[in-house]
């Protein structure tokens, strides 16, 4: 999945702090694909069946940090709640002056570490490792501006629009 919005230019740089703690090393984030819970509509004229997603309602959803020999291991798979934020600069062409534009993106997860796994050992080769989390709230700011944000535990999905407002879905009021 594409960050909400942000298509057609190059993440330049990014940070990653876990718990306040900036963590050296991180060579890719894989962040979480969004495919929605769906239910399956079938019956009386209806020819077959039909997924309908629901909105704001996710399954089991993770992400990855892929680290190249982290001092900091004790921080990235500690027990409990862990608050991982990633601030990022994307760079995009601007079609209309030509001139390259940048975006601050920051995104906040509060996660549960769920395992680690290194790559093979061989000559020649880097050895990374492969930390997983359950995501349990996840946060996109474009600008300072909020495009996505989905609580699991609060019952709370918000997502952008293409005026950049967001809809907003309080699960827990339905």
């Amino acid at each position: 999945m594409a960050i909400l919005g942000l298509k057609g230019g190059v993440l330049s740089a990014f940070n990653i702090f876990v718990e306040g703690i900036k963590i050296d090393g991180v060579t890719k984030v894989i962040v979480p694909e969004y495919t929605p819970i769906t239910t399956t509509i079938k019956g009386t004229g209806i020819s077959g069946e039909i997924d309908i997603p629901i909105r704001g309602k996710f399954p089991s959803i993770t992400m990855k940090l892929i680290v190249l020999n982290s001092l900091k291991e004790h921080v990235l798979r500690q027990s409990g709640l862990l608050l991982i934020r990633l601030k990022a600069n994307f760079q995009y062409l601007n079609m209309q002056t030509g001139q390259p534009m940048n975006i601050p993106l920051e995104i906040t997860a509060k996660a549960l570490f769920k395992s680690k796994t290194s790559t093979a050992f061989e000559v020649g080769g880097s050895i990374e490792e492969e930390y997983t989390y359950e995501i349990i709230s996840w946060t996109e700011l474009h600008q300072g501006v909020p495009m996505f944000v989905m609580d699991k535990l609060n019952g709370i999905y918000q997502e952008g629009t293409s005026d950049n407002s967001l809809e907003k879905i309080n699960i827990g009021e339905i």
